[in-house]
């Protein structure tokens, strides 16, 4: 099975997009501490809806993974959720990281990682037969506003093929 290292922000997109709770069923989730602290935690205190459906799915169905050293300042990741990310994948780069975040893909590229976004991700779903392609169609369209115009193109290109 595939283990997937989480971001903030992959969570909130795969969850806006109505597939996080498949994604948690097909592949085995990682969440590192700070980002659930930045999604879940943050989210709630700050009155993110979003934070309670996340909080659910990640306690019912995924590994929240205790803390390790943060990845220094100077590795390109901008935030504290993104510093676990590269410190974690450090520690094990067997995973793959999901990650809509310019300034992480770009780390993780430079350190030798193959990040996918979240609307691959919803692609390769698609393509495991865990959501149909009307399905992933649907998904795709729910995140459009939030996600950049050319990775949603070739999103719906890539489910075609």
């Amino acid at each position: 099975m595939v283990n997937l290292l989480l971001d903030a922000d992959a969570l909130i997109k795969l969850n806006r997009a109505g597939v996080l709770d498949t994604i948690a069923r097909t592949f085995a989730c990682v969440v590192p501490h700070e980002v659930y602290r930045e999604a879940v935690v943050e989210g709630i205190s700050k009155g993110y809806p979003d934070a309670y459906s996340l909080k659910a799915i990640i306690d019912g169905q995924m590994t929240a993974a205790r803390p390790v050293a943060a990845a220094p300042d100077d590795s390109g990741a901008r935030g504290g959720g993104d510093r676990a990310i590269l410190s974690h994948y450090g520690l094990n780069p067997d995973y793959v990281v999901v990650s809509d975040d310019r300034g992480l893909l770009g780390a993780l590229t430079r350190s030798g990682a193959a990040p996918v976004t979240p609307a691959a991700l919803i692609v390769e779903s698609s393509r495991m037969g865990r959501v149909s392609v009307s399905e992933a169609r649907q998904a795709l369209r729910r995140i459009r506003r939030i996600i950049r115009q050319d990775t949603y193109e070739r999103a719906l290109m890539d489910l075609e093929d």
